[in-house]
């Protein structure tokens, strides 16, 4: 079905404006095209969230030190959200060479995000809890029981807390929403669809998850010279679990896709 769509975008956008397009990836939430320098997302589930990410950008854009789109909804046939292409490099461990400049520019980014006050802004979207008894049951292909039981203590504690430190979030901060320049400086973040408040510890989900814990901790150093606020890697480490273990449920059992989300929880 999402090969079928995007084929039917792609030819929609070569009728329409008679040139070709990039396809750049499918993924929850969007199927992306690059058409010259703009970017063109099509909704695999709400136009909402473009309307809300078009209305955030433009009201925190003065208060951030990095690149943020200007989103625009398109109502034609199909109805997409535009915006030009921040240019620069996406970005993982391995393409990073300059860690103490980059562990600054993050901070800097989600410090000045997590600053920002807007009253009456929505809660950011969040995956839906599974009962335990259906995770426990994914569990047990995978671990023993003594250690499915601890996943699903981690799992119901985190799930069943309740945050005094709810801030604005990016809730996707990672190297395929933000782009860097050769000298490994933060150019730009995108991909605010998923934005909201929420609590601030979600922000650093990505990071933690796919970076060398020596690197990690940088960043919430440089984090806390930033904005003075202290956060506990084994705090983050519960985060991460709690979200690798949504992706492990949802995932095809025993596919390659559930073998390389497990390898992160182990």
């Amino acid at each position: 079905m999402k090969d079928e769509l995007i084929l039917k975008y792609y030819n929609y956008l070569k009728k329409t404006y008679n040139k070709d397009a990039q396809f750049v990836g499918a993924g929850w939430s969007s199927i992306a095209f690059l058409v010259d320098d703009y970017i063109i997302r099509f909704p695999q589930q709400n136009v909402d969230d473009y309307i809300f990410e078009a209305m955030l950008c433009d009201k925190i854009r003065d208060n951030i030190s990095f690149q943020l789109p200007k989103v625009e909804i398109i109502r034609e046939k199909f109805i997409f959200a535009i915006h030009r292409q921040i240019q620069g490099f996406m970005w993982d461990q391995m393409t990073i060479k300059h860690w103490g400049i980059f562990a600054s520019d993050c901070a800097l980014f989600l410090a000045e995000t997590h600053s920002i006050n807007l009253p009456g802004i929505r809660k950011a979207p969040r995956s839906e809890s599974i009962s335990l008894s259906l995770l426990e049951e994914t569990l047990s292909f995978y671990f023993d029981k003594k250690m499915a039981d601890k996943i699903c203590q981690i799992y119901n504690k985190v799930n069943t807390y309740k945050s005094e430190d709810d801030v604005l979030l990016h809730s996707d901060f990672n190297g395929k929403n933000s782009v860097i320049d050769e000298s490994n400086r933060l150019i730009g973040v995108f991909d605010w669809c998923n934005s909201g408040i929420g609590e601030r510890g979600k922000d650093f989900i990505h990071l933690f998850n796919n970076m060398e814990s020596a690197i990690f901790k940088t960043i919430l150093e440089e984090y806390r010279k930033c904005c003075g606020v202290f956060l506990d890697i084994s705090y983050i480490r519960e985060l991460a679990l709690v979200e690798l273990t949504n992706k492990l449920y949802w995932s095809e059992k025993k596919s390659p896709l559930s073998y390389k989300i497990l390898g992160k929880i182990k």
